[in-house]
């Protein structure tokens, strides 16, 4: 039997390795305190493929299982409503510019808790529909007056449907989570009104290269693109790119790349798409990520043991840089604006998460800020609760550029 990996888009075998880490944690698997297990920790393997050239993480696990409760949410930032704001007005504009007429109903895949189709509503569309396996999540989205559809997006969705059609797709850090990307963009073109949009965020694998971001490399992400592989693939399942990073990038979140595109019937689309994408220049990732694990060890180090030490964040770039760190258990706690403190603890590293209520007690450390896309926002809060700025410090400090 082989031990190959195809590829997700292609399905050639993958032979090139890029990155190797070992023993990692699901992001969000969380230990209760009071109901310690033993949780999920595998190694995670980085492919390029030799004919697509698409990096990605060739491992599936039970996705189902596993996003059926993932209760992680950043609407309750302000950065983030505004990134929010920002994002359904260009996807509606795009829209009217391109067929001449308002859209009248948007799907997001991925919705989370409707924060992001609320703004969809405040722009006069009627008909909205979040697409999310989160239980719970699609309990708070439709709580707050946003349906929701308790489901994974693959092609067997269309069914639901009942011939319905939307004028828009969008969705946020999502289609770089789907195992079978090509089933989702599909999907998408299927469920699409003549002339609808497509729009998505996902994380950009130039920017995790450049900042040797390996913390971005989860279990829960599939495929890692760049403008060039993501506009080709795009084009390759009928649409025509219309513009890639409307967004300023001041108003998006750390690692962004969006691309928005139009379903059209002849998918033979010569538009943005770059010339020079160069199949081998991610080959030094490993040795980069190695480098930058050491220098935030290294840090680490530098603080005197009778410091504190604490982070803020434990989403994906929180758990994922704990988890490769070999000093890791210097910190002593993790504060996050989604949690109430002494409940659960981070997935492999075991350290304590916090709620912001309790930031005074700990006004004398040092912070490591591994959320650094809202780092603005992030210390005004812990400036507040009385800690020295001197002492605060940004995951984004530590990357190569």
């Amino acid at each position: 039997m082989s031990n190959t990996y195809q590829c997700r888009t292609c399905g050639s075998d993958l032979f090139n390795k890029l990155v190797h880490l070992k023993k990692m944690p699901l992001t969000d698997d969380f230990v209760k305190v009071k109901e310690l297990k033993v949780e999920f920790l595998q190694d995670i393997k980085i492919y390029q493929c030799g004919n697509c050239n698409l990096v990605q993480n060739p491992v599936n696990f039970n996705y189902q299982e596993y996003y059926q409760d993932y209760e992680y949410s950043s609407g309750h930032s302000e950065f983030t409503k505004e990134f929010m704001s920002n994002y359904a007005r260009k996807t509606f504009n795009t829209y009217k510019s391109q067929n001449g007429t308002l859209p009248k109903s948007v799907i997001e895949i991925g919705s989370g808790d409707g924060e992001q189709l609320k703004y969809f509503g405040d722009l006069g569309i009627e008909r909205v529909l979040g697409v999310e396996p989160s239980s719970s999540l699609v309990r708070n989205s439709e709580s707050a007056g946003i349906p929701a559809l308790e489901s994974l997006y693959t092609k067997d969705i269309v069914k639901k449907f009942n011939g319905q059609k939307f004028d828009i797709c969008i969705s946020s850090y999502t289609f770089d989570h789907i195992p079978n990307p090509i089933e989702y963009l599909k999907t998408s073109h299927e469920i699409l009104t003549d002339g609808g949009i497509l729009a998505f965020e996902v994380h950009n694998v130039d920017d995790i290269y450049q900042r040797s971001e390996w913390c971005l490399l989860e279990h829960e992400h599939t495929i890692y693109m760049n403008k060039d592989s993501a506009s080709e693939l795009v084009r390759e399942c009928g649409f025509k790119i219309i513009a890639i990073n409307p967004i300023k990038a001041s108003k998006v979140r750390a690692n962004s790349l969006i691309i928005v595109a139009q379903k059209i019937e002849n998918s033979q689309d010569d538009s943005i798409i770059g010339a020079d994408y160069d199949a081998s220049q991610y080959q030094d990732m490993g040795n980069r990520i190695d480098r930058t694990i050491l220098k935030i060890d290294q840090w680490i180090d530098s603080i005197p043991l009778d410091n504190s030490i604490v982070g803020w964040g434990v989403g994906g770039r929180g758990v994922m840089t704990l988890a490769a760190l070999r000093n890791s258990d210097r910190f002593q706690t993790i504060f996050d604006s989604n949690y109430e403190s002494n409940q659960l603890l981070t997935p492999k590293t075991r350290i304590s998460i916090s709620g912001k209520d309790d930031l005074k007690i700990f006004r004398n450390a040092w912070v490591l800020i591994f959320s650094f896309g809202y780092t603005e926002e992030i210390t005004k809060d812990l400036l507040n609760a009385g800690f020295d700025r001197d002492k605060i410090f940004a995951l984004d400090y530590f990357y190569n550029e």
